[in-house]
């Protein structure tokens, strides 16, 4: 598969849960300066816009993204057995401002580790609007 990111992604170490359209969390598989990968419960339409709000520590950032894609996956349990459906958006930040690429630089890619694998990181938004829905 080609790499088509613009930046490296990172693996991010905690979670917080979001909402999206008001109720469905979004946890963050990975995020780079460019974007991130985040797992839904329910499916984001692709070239829709969103507004995300990212937990600082100084509170939160509001970014705008655009989902440049999103796939549907099933979630197996260690015994093998499907535990459900769960989707992957790839979201592109849209417009970031100077204070936007600090807090995002600081809060999760400062000495963050580097990740190959989208599926490995695990943090998510602290919350999530889907903008034209």
């Amino acid at each position: 598969m080609n790499e088509r990111r613009r930046a490296p992604r990172v693996k991010l170490e905690t979670r917080v849960m979001g909402r999206v359209r008001g109720s469905a969390t979004v946890d963050i598989v990975d995020i780079s300066r460019g974007g991130m990968l985040v797992r839904s419960q329910s499916p984001l339409a692709p070239a829709r816009e969103l507004t995300a709000w990212l937990p600082t520590g100084d509170g939160e950032v509001e970014v705008h993204a655009q989902v440049l894609r999103c796939r549907a996956h099933t979630v197996k349990l260690p015994d093998g057995r499907t535990a459900g459906l769960v989707y992957d958006a790839a979201l592109a930040f849209v417009n970031l401002g100077a204070d936007q690429q600090k807090a995002l630089e600081t809060t999760f890619l400062r000495g963050a580790t580097k990740t190959a694998e989208p599926s490995e990181g695990r943090g998510s938004l602290s919350g999530v609007q889907q903008r034209g829905a």
